[in-house]
């Protein structure tokens, strides 16, 4: 039977540091692949679907399929119908034209 010893070490704190550095890096690479994007079709006055749920980091992304304009825009209301504040507004999203995209964060 053969035996090996091994023997640990304290790494010297710079190289702590590289390694801690890296190991956040490759986390946000990793988290920024992991985004996804999430489409929303608004036709005929109603958004398919009608309500989502996403993670930190999602796009969603609002495209028109319907005859008329739309807007995507942010309730201003708090649940409890306090004032709130609009986190967004597409603006005019026009039939046929780019779709609408917000990054959740």
């Amino acid at each position: 039977m053969t035996s090996i010893a091994v023997r640990m070490r304290r790494a010297p704190p710079r190289a702590v540091f590289v390694l801690a550095a890296g190991l956040a890096f490759a986390l946000s690479a990793q988290t920024a692949a992991l985004a996804a994007t999430v489409d929303v079709t608004v036709a005929d006055f109603a958004f398919s679907p009608k309500g989502v749920k996403v993670p930190q980091g999602t796009v969603v992304r609002w495209t028109n399929d319907g005859p008329h304009s739309h807007t995507s825009t942010s309730d201003s209301a708090n649940p409890d119908g306090s004032p709130g504040i609009a986190l967004w507004n597409s603006g005019v999203i026009v039939v046929g034209g780019n779709p609408y995209s917000r990054t959740f964060t």
